[in-house]
């Protein structure tokens, strides 16, 4: 066993031979650094191999040296045969334990596999790709290299130049980080719309739903309104009708009481006659008294008629047909004939074609009473003249009975149609006839009126009937 002080010196000996190998080689590397050095041997795989840096011009140098990228010079198998000073300071490391050392030490062993596939395609053109180094700290860097072939003379190398993109990919994780939270947030947002639109769908539909329910409401409401409106106007309208109807009535009842009471006095006044001409035997007295009698029994017989006739308006008497007014005015001429012909009267009828529905008989009444009429109150006129016929005044269809009798006095053409009105008190009949024939034309919603210049000038009376013109419904009252 050797000596202690044997190997003491020993130790020294070898660290002053590591000592001056170490110098010298801080001076080759300071002498490749300058340009003072034109080559290098490197031990490798295939040998020692000898490495000419011509062309390292000091421009170039200085150039390469101030860049802030990383620049590399390779051999084929990854030696760094020349680095500056931006690629030492990525490693942490002086640029003494750079040049020299082969790259794929300093290189992550996951990307072992990645850098020989970027040496190998280097040599065959530009190619780039990205490796993670392990610098003196310990710190992970990510590098971008980008390599190409070099050739120098009959050697062929390999340069490179190494990107730090640690912050740039960081910030590209930062940044999908960030993508993939603003998606998530998006899609988040986008349902929260969507769920969004949907109540706001729903609450759409709802309301038009409540809105068409309101409609409905109201509609109902509205209907119901107008019928009870219709209703009541009914019930106002009947009331007015019955109204009118019992005040009718009423003068109806006084009326006939009235002109019934003159007959029944004329016959209890020659009842007594008729005893005392009978107890004296006068057969001259007798007799006259029985003509009195009987003249008065036929007006009240007369009188019953007409007030029977009437009452019996206004009720179903029979079905409603069609019936022109030339068919209606033929009815009434043979009707009349006799008086027609008594009195000389030429009777012209026109708008034959004129069609009407309803109670035939009740509407020959309103022709045969107002022809009737004229032919009665004629007076001594030469050439009697009587029209009927129909003229059209806008929408409404106006019949007329026109002749040149002796006219009426204007103050009368209103009263006339009153029950039992006689504006001459001589003249036959009862004085119900107008009032029929105002009855009959009411009961179809029409109207009736009379137009005289005045006494000797004739008369026209016009009526309408729009309930047979716009033909009723069979069965209706009429």
């Amino acid at each position: 066993m050797p000596n202690a002080p044997d190997i003491t010196s020993q130790l020294r000996h070898e660290l002053d031979d590591t000592r001056l190998r170490l110098a010298e080689a801080e001076d080759t590397l300071n002498a490749i650094r300058n340009g003072e050095v034109d080559g290098l041997v490197v031990a490798g795989s295939e040998g020692q191999q000898v490495f000419t840096l011509q062309g390292a011009q000091e421009p170039y140098r200085l150039l390469i040296e101030q860049m802030t990228e990383g620049a590399l010079t390779l051999s084929r198998d990854g030696v760094i045969l020349y680095a500056n000073q931006p690629f030492a300071t990525m490693l942490q490391m002086p640029p003494g334990r750079v040049i020299g050392a082969v790259l794929r030490d300093f290189i992550a062993p996951a990307d072992h596999p990645a850098l020989a596939d970027l040496l190998e395609a280097a040599l065959n053109g530009r190619v780039s790709g990205d490796v993670s180094v392990r610098t003196a700290d310990g710190t992970v860097v990510l590098l971008r290299l980008g390599l190409s072939r070099l050739q120098l003379g009959a050697e062929s190398l390999l340069c490179a130049v190494a990107t730090d993109i640690t912050v740039e990919r960081k910030r590209e994780v930062d940044l999908l980080h960030l993508s993939d939270d603003l998606e998530k947030r998006i899609a988040a947002r986008t349902n929260d719309l969507a769920a969004s639109r949907l109540a706001i769908m729903n609450m759409m539909e709802e309301e038009v739903k409540a809105r068409q329910n309101m409609e409905t409401a109201h509609r109902n409401l509205t209907q119901e309104i107008t019928v009870r409106q219709q209703a009541e106007t009914s019930a106002r309208q009947s009331a007015l009708d019955l109204e009118k109807r019992n005040a009718e009535l009423e003068r109806f009842l006084y009326t006939a009481s009235h002109d019934l009471k003159t007959p029944v006095v004329t016959i209890r006044t020659f009842l007594a006659y008729l005893e005392q001409d009978m107890a004296g035997a006068d057969a001259e007295s007798i007799e006259k008294d029985v003509r009195f009698l009987n003249a008065a029994t036929d007006k009240m017989a007369r009188l019953l008629d007409d007030l029977l006739e009437y009452s019996r308006i206004g009720r179903v008497i029979s079905q409603p047909v069609r019936a022109t007014l030339g068919e209606l005015a033929d009815e009434t001429l043979s009707a009349v004939a006799g008086r027609i012909a008594e009195r000389g009267v030429s009777v012209k009828v026109s708008g034959n074609d004129a069609a009407l529905h309803g109670d035939r008989l009740r509407l020959a009444e309103i022709w045969q009473n107002l022809v009737e009429n004229a032919c009665k109150f004629m007076g001594n006129q030469k050439e009697p003249r009587i029209e009927i016929g129909v003229e059209e005044r806008g929408a409404e269809r106006v019949f007329f009975v026109r002749d040149n009798g002796i006219g009426i006095d204007p103050r009368y053409c209103t009263k006339i149609f009153d029950l039992f009105e006689k504006f001459d008190p001589k003249a036959e009949g009862t004085g119900l006839g107008l009032a029929l024939v105002k009855r009959i034309v009411e009961l179809y919603a029409g109207r009736i009126w009379v137009e005289s210049t005045g006494e000797g000038q004739g008369a026209c009376f016009y009526f309408t009937l729009p309930g047979a013109v716009n033909n009723q419904k069979e069965g209706e009252i009429v």
